[in-house]
């Protein structure tokens, strides 16, 4: 990959790891999400995986939806423990946080997780 720049010229081998990065960046070209939701599944706890599973098999819920959902949740402030909990793990190991949120207020927030991710997530609570 060759980036030409304020006359600045780049060389960049196609297996380098930023060469994808800035193909997402720049044309939107997404390495699959269902590798990395991969990896961050087999990383997380079962409580982390409820989560991802049910906002998976729903495809978007609402905060107060995904409370009652998920099993043997205390609180909203379990909640958020649990949604830190995967943004870590994702970080760790260097992968996209797979779940999206809208809304500022817990009457107005709604979780979402992206088509690829959200289809592998289903595929991997099947396997259990």
């Amino acid at each position: 990959m060759t980036i030409i720049d304020r006359g600045m010229k780049v060389e960049i081998d196609d297996s380098d790891p930023r060469a994808a990065q800035v193909r997402t960046l720049l044309f939107s070209e997404a390495p699959d999400a269902g590798l990395d939701v991969g990896r961050l599944w087999r990383e997380c706890s079962p409580k982390h995986r409820d989560v991802l599973a049910a906002i998976a098999v729903a495809g978007e819920l609402s905060q107060a939806d995904l409370e009652r959902t998920l099993p043997g949740l205390k609180d909203a402030y379990e909640l958020r423990g649990r949604l830190a909990g995967i943004a870590r793990i994702a970080k760790r190991l260097g992968v996209p946080y797979p779940i999206r949120n809208t809304g500022s207020h817990r009457d107005t927030r709604h979780f979402t997780m992206d088509d690829r991710a959200r289809r592998r997530v289903v595929q991997l609570k099947q396997a259990k």
